[in-house]
């Protein structure tokens, strides 16, 4: 009987792990500590800074995966394909789909002064979001894109 009882409880811890992991993945969007990342996305930890590369060329974004932003904001592409001509910028909440062929908060054109883009979260309701960066080429064609979860605490 205490064997029975025993494996009932293994059982049952087992299931409660199963659907923990579930619902975080599935509802929550990704395990506690673990970067959600798009397709050919990596995450190197950096002096206690979380960098977010692409696997297909490289590039690398701020703000990092995970960091909690508020008020007025830089978004950067910090490394950049060779070939980039213009830089789309968007930003959604965790929950939706990132299109990247509709980024919704504006380009720089030209990266005289580094491709990035100022962004005012203060009228932005506290919670998750994604932002997303898509460096083009000059025949406006997506190089690639990349990735970051953020969380907005103003």
């Amino acid at each position: 009987m205490a064997s029975d009882s025993s494996r009932n409880i293994v059982i049952i811890v087992a299931l409660l792990v199963v659907a923990a992991v579930v619902y975080f993945l599935f509802v929550k969007g990704g395990l506690p500590g673990f970067p959600v990342l798009g397709p050919g996305q990596q995450v190197t930890y950096t002096s206690n800074k979380t960098i977010v590369q692409s696997a297909e060329t490289g590039i690398e974004m701020y703000p990092s995966d995970g960091q909690v932003i508020k008020g007025l904001m830089t978004i950067k592409l910090t490394k950049a394909p060779a070939d980039t001509a213009e830089v789309w910028f968007g930003f959604v909440p965790k929950s939706q789909y990132a299109s990247t062929t509709d980024p919704n908060l504006g380009f720089d054109p030209d990266g005289g002064n580094g491709w990035s883009l100022d962004f005012n979260t203060k009228d932005i309701i506290n919670g998750e979001y994604t932002i997303f960066i898509v460096p083009k080429d000059a025949n406006k064609s997506p190089i690639d894109r990349i990735f970051a979860n953020v969380i907005v605490e103003n």
